[in-house]
């Protein structure tokens, strides 16, 4: 009973919405745009052709294409901590899920509340690339680790996690050292 309460307390799961900033909503008009431009085009050489059922599977499909496209834009974040490992994933239309990142605890170098300017930092001095899996709220507390991958590549990832994951990891962070 002592190690399942130990793995309940060690176990955290947040999931949060990516906001759309001035350069997501920029792509989705090109998208709508793009999408509309497409199917006029089709349209047109549809009516140019006079190939009615053939046109007419391309109208559908540019406006299915245009549809997914849009669809794609929709992301979230999950984060997964479970006794001494973070599984990060980005959720595409609350369908796909990718793994963004798998950290063990072990792994991690250096990590903190979320400064734009020490990041930079860390990133230019460690030639580390960036994982930005917060949600681009201003005012959300942010927080990031530095660590290194299996193949010795290092990573900063910033992300927002709850205060119950957070108490977690840093608990484990510091058993690991």
């Amino acid at each position: 009973m002592n190690q399942f309460s130990e793995y309940y307390k060690s176990y955290s799961e947040v999931i949060i919405k990516k906001e759309k900033g001035p350069l997501e909503y920029l792509l989705l008009t090109l998208t709508v745009l793009g999408g509309a431009g497409l199917t006029y085009f089709m349209f047109a050489l549809t009516v140019y052709l006079a190939s009615g059922l053939i046109g007419m599977l391309f109208i559908a499909a540019g406006i299915y294409l245009t549809y997914l496209l849009i669809l794609l834009q929709s992301v979230e974040y999950e984060y997964n901590f479970t006794m001494s490992e973070l599984d990060v994933f980005a959720i595409y239309s609350k369908r796909k899920r990718k793994l963004m990142a798998s950290i063990k605890c072990q792994q991690i170098e250096n990590h903190g509340e979320y400064d734009a300017q020490k990041v930079r930092e860390i990133k230019i001095a460690k030639d580390a690339k960036l994982i930005n899996a917060s949600s681009n709220i201003e005012g959300n507390k942010k927080y990031f680790l530095l660590y290194s991958s299996m193949d010795g590549r290092k990573y900063i990832l910033v992300f927002e996690p709850s205060s119950e994951m957070l108490e977690a990891m840093i608990k484990q962070i510091s058993r690991s050292r």
